[in-house]
């Protein structure tokens, strides 16, 4: 089984990809993101997170719907994180994400990340909150 959601900044240009693999009896996520900035592209992907929070993040985010000084983060394994915020006097939804994964060198482990904030654009959270119900719809009862 695969379910996917896909995060487009406001001008189509960069985006944040989520992929639920498995089935019923275990499943993971791919978290992919890539970011142009017209000076420069960079690209980050783990193809096996675990996200750690699902439940608590889902209920978070449907009350930021109504209520924008909230911030709702989900946290995945490898220090990955989404986060939804609203700058202050502002009512645009920005997007705070980190891709992380690890590798061990022998006695050195070694962490990468690719981290930044997306514009959103206007209009789109109702319909990206029903779509992360059910993207972390069993992951959210785990």
């Amino acid at each position: 089984m695969e379910c996917g959601l896909r995060i487009e900044c406001h001008d189509s240009r960069s985006r944040i990809e989520i992929l639920r693999c498995g089935d019923a009896s275990y499943s993971w996520f791919e978290l992919h993101c890539t970011v142009d900035i017209g000076h420069g592209r960079f690209a980050g992907s783990n193809v096996d997170i675990q996200f750690l929070n699902a439940g608590l993040f889902l209920a978070e985010l449907e009350r930021f719907a109504h209520d924008r000084s909230l911030t709702p983060q989900l946290d995945g394994t490898y220090s990955s994180f989404l986060i939804f915020w609203c700058p202050a006097g502002s009512d645009e939804v920005m997007l705070s994400f980190s891709v992380g994964d690890a590798y061990s060198l022998g006695p050195v482990m070694s962490e990468f990340n690719l981290t930044g904030s997306l514009r959103l654009p206007q209009g789109v959270l109702d319909a990206m909150i029903a779509d992360f119900r059910v993207l972390l719809g069993a992951a959210a009862h785990a």
